[in-house]
């Protein structure tokens, strides 16, 4: 937490100083790239396994850089309209991915994912919040409160996911604490205890963040459980199902706006 207060504060910095805007705008751009890269080694740091490791670290090499896009966009473009909306909408997917990397890295049990529908929430929260600017006239520092109210965003999902994760480590905690059955015919064999695969949860999570992540993680998660024998591949197959569904609206969504736009810039002309 101790180094974010301080990534955020420098990147605040240039806008005290008699800098060219431009100067302060790729200082701040800077910053923010540097917090992400920050984030991300963190992650890679702190993951639980190898396994987890890996997608952990993709999904938020990605979130970093939807993160770094948008800012670069509201930062050079003119902040009204189409750029005020997905300034909003960013908002939300970047925080829900960050708080999903770091579930994937550090969270035990698949039941963790249902924070993130809370996270949700409180992401689109801070979106209103922010676009209201009452919280930033409110503490008066700007930087303090960028930092108040993006942190302590993503602290407060990180603590409901591990909330629901802990309840799924106790009742597994409570099944595997049951004494084994009296053995009256010699030696009994008990199955190997299957683990959940991490990749199929990290493609359903990534399949709810980031579409496209969610359809290669499920690719992979069923290969490996082919392999392997773990369970998730239920999880695995959502997050496919999901993946491909999202990515596909995503894909008519993007074919509609760049007609739309087309079209307008037709009738410009028309009118010129």
């Amino acid at each position: 937490m101790l180094p974010t207060v301080v990534i955020w504060y420098l990147r605040a910095l240039a806008s005290d100083l008699d800098w060219p805007v431009d100067t302060v705008k790729l200082w701040s751009l800077a910053w923010t790239a540097v917090l992400g890269i920050y984030f991300v080694a963190v992650v890679a740091l702190f993951a639980r396994t190898a396994a987890r490791r890996l997608p952990a670290v993709i999904v938020g090499t990605a979130v970093t850089i939807l993160d770094v896009g948008i800012a670069a966009v509201t930062s050079f473009a003119s902040y009204t309209g189409v750029v005020e909306w997905a300034d909003r909408l960013m908002t939300v997917v970047t925080l829900v991915g960050f708080v999903a990397a770091w579930g994937i890295a550090r969270r035990q049990t698949p039941k963790w994912a249902i924070g993130l529908a809370p996270t949700l929430v409180v992401a689109v929260l801070i979106a209103v919040l922010s676009a209201s600017g009452l919280l930033y006239r409110t503490i008066g520092t700007a930087w303090v409160a960028y930092w108040v109210v993006w942190i302590g965003a993503f602290v407060l999902g990180c603590l409901i996911c591990w909330g629901f994760d802990a309840m799924g480590s106790s009742s597994t905690a409570g099944t595997e604490g049951m004494p084994p059955p009296v053995q009256h015919l010699g030696p009994q064999a008990y199955p190997p205890v299957r683990q959940t695969n991490s990749m199929a949860i990290a493609a359903l999570v990534s399949s709810l963040v980031l579409a496209p992540l969610g359809i290669v993680f499920g690719h992979m998660a069923l290969s490996q459980i082919k392999r392997s024998g773990d369970d998730g591949r239920g999880l695995a197959i959502a997050g496919l199902v999901i993946g491909y569904v999202t990515t596909a609206l995503l894909v008519l969504f993007a074919v509609i706006v760049v007609v739309y736009f087309v079209v307008l810039i037709g009738s410009l002309d028309d009118v010129s």
